[in-house]
């Protein structure tokens, strides 16, 4: 699996392992859920610089260690909509 595919999430990583490369006109968005939210929420491109961290930085440690999180595929630059409105091509937890 390509390095950029490891998402790191603090010293934690999400690591997909289906995920090969996005279709060129398509984008890898990430989604982080948990049921304080009423749906899921973007944590952004995958491949963006830095995404994770920033996102991330609006939730407590409790809500990011308890989260699922999802990979799904968008237009290029993700969803237009705020919702995921592809496929879902990854469910998981983080790893250590």
């Amino acid at each position: 699996m390509p390095a950029r595919h490891r998402i790191p999430i603090g010293w934690r990583w999400l690591a997909p392992p289906a995920l090969a490369e996005a279709p060129r006109d398509r984008s890898f968005e990430l989604w982080l859920v948990h049921d304080k939210f009423p749906s899921p929420r973007s944590q952004g491109v995958i491949g963006d610089q830095e995404f994770t961290r920033a996102a991330l930085s609006a939730y407590d440690p409790k809500t990011i260690n308890e989260a699922t999180y999802a990979v799904s595929v968008e237009p290029p630059g993700g969803s237009p909509t705020g919702v995921a409105t592809g496929p879902i091509v990854y469910v998981g937890k983080l790893i250590e």
